[in-house]
């Protein structure tokens, strides 16, 4: 190469050298990058409307929030809140517009009405659209949902346990639902609804167990983890693990189980499965499956729609509360981060009648004995140390008599 052309290659004037990077600019203006590599937030023009700054919002949400969190943000924008108050600006809703927005919902709604927990999720969904674009377009205005009646959209304790209470199976439907199960199933998916309920674990968590999280021999089993909506592995909800002890009925179906999976395994020639409900494929089964499953076998026997998967894990609490269990303990076989949490759902469980545990307190003072108890005898002048100075006792609080 002439030295002419290596000249002009490695050295440029101080002209073409600021078009290039006036170039190099104008690339990272154009794909929103700052100088040096970093991307540019994307802004939102202040006039944006609910409807282009929810589709935004999504867009954000989608990789901060778990999958089955983002399907329900998703639907309740685009059911409730685009269809309520999309049009608006952002900056002029208030909350006369979202109180319409959720009497717009229950008008249009199948049945005429809403249960509050889905009122509850539209509110709050709108809550945190509305405190995102306050934030990002600097708006110096309240969040709208914060004036609305704090009753509206929330449900109260006995609401909450009443929702629970429908969804929860009598022993004799129980049973009804595991002999249907045994009957019209394969062996897997029985054997899952009878884990489901005599463990009372959730279904996301039966779902990711692994043969070692089990010992038949000692009659435990270990809840670490849980299948997100998408199939991944995620800590439990309150990311703490528990041990469950298992029943002696489910511990020997467990073993036959077992037994079963490695004997098919042999004979196809194939390590077992590391997951105790496995898909074809060996990986955990998904819950909407299985959830369709379920609903196909309430409807064999005959059950109440409103009975779901869940239903096994609620049945299992309730009936643990029904036989005089302590609340702690159940909120630690459950998974609770507090009891207080399994008072909300379940104390319509426990047994009401305050007579049993009235004659125990009386049966246990007899047995002590009046002994116990020492009555002294004294007159109505109490003398106090001091001899020139003496106390009247007041009525009514005088010494008992022997």
């Amino acid at each position: 190469m002439p030295r002419e052309s290596l000249s002009s290659a490695g050295t440029r004037d101080s002209r073409g050298q600021s078009q290039v990077f006036a170039d190099e600019a104008g690339i990272e203006a154009l794909s929103g990058r700052r100088p040096g590599g970093r991307r540019r937030p994307p802004v939102e023009p202040a006039n944006i409307d609910v409807k282009n700054f929810a589709e935004q919002w999504l867009d954000r949400k989608r990789l901060d929030v778990q999958l089955k969190t983002f399907a329900s943000y998703e639907e309740t924008v685009k059911r409730y809140i685009v269809k309520g108050i999309g049009t608006l600006r952002v900056r002029d809703v208030e909350s006369e517009d979202v109180e319409a927005m959720l009497q717009q919902a229950v008008a249009k709604s199948t049945r005429g009405q809403l249960s509050g927990n889905t009122l509850r999720i539209i509110r709050a969904t709108c809550s945190l659209l509305l405190k995102d674009a306050i934030k990002r377009l600097k708006l110096d205005v309240r969040n709208p949902c914060e004036d609305l009646d704090v009753k509206l959209g929330t449900l109260s304790q006995a609401e909450r346990q009443q929702s629970v209470r429908d969804r929860v199976m009598t022993y004799e439907q129980l049973a009804r639902v595991l002999r249907a199960a045994k009957q019209h199933c394969t062996r897997r998916d029985f054997m899952l609804f009878l884990a489901l309920a005599e463990t009372g674990a959730r279904p996301s968590e039966e779902l990711a167990l692994r043969w070692s999280d089990v010992d038949i021999d000692r009659r435990t089993l270990r809840v670490e983890r849980a299948v997100s909506l998408g199939g991944q592995i995620k800590p439990t909800k309150t990311k703490a693990m528990r041990t469950v002890r298992l029943t002696v009925p489910l511990a020997e179906a467990l073993a036959a189980w077992r037994r079963h999976v490695e004997r098919a395994a042999a004979k196809a020639k194939v390590s077992p499965p590391a997951f105790m409900f496995p898909s074809r494929s060996g990986q955990p089964l998904r819950a909407k499956p299985i959830g369709r499953c379920f609903r196909a076998l309430l409807r064999k026997t005959d059950l109440p729609s409103s009975l779901t998967l869940y239903s096994l894990r609620h049945t299992f609490a309730s009936q643990l509360l029904d036989q005089g269990v302590k609340p702690v303990d159940v909120a630690r076989v459950m998974g609770h981060k507090n009891v207080t949490t399994t008072l909300t759902f379940y104390a319509h469980a426990i047994p009401q009648d305050d007579t049993p545990y009235i004659d125990r307190l009386t049966a246990a003072r007899q047995a002590a004995g009046d002994a116990a108890v020492t009555f002294v005898k004294t007159s109505q002048r109490s003398k106090t140390r001091n001899a020139g100075k003496s106390v009247v006792s007041r009525q009514g609080f005088e010494p008992c008599a022997p």
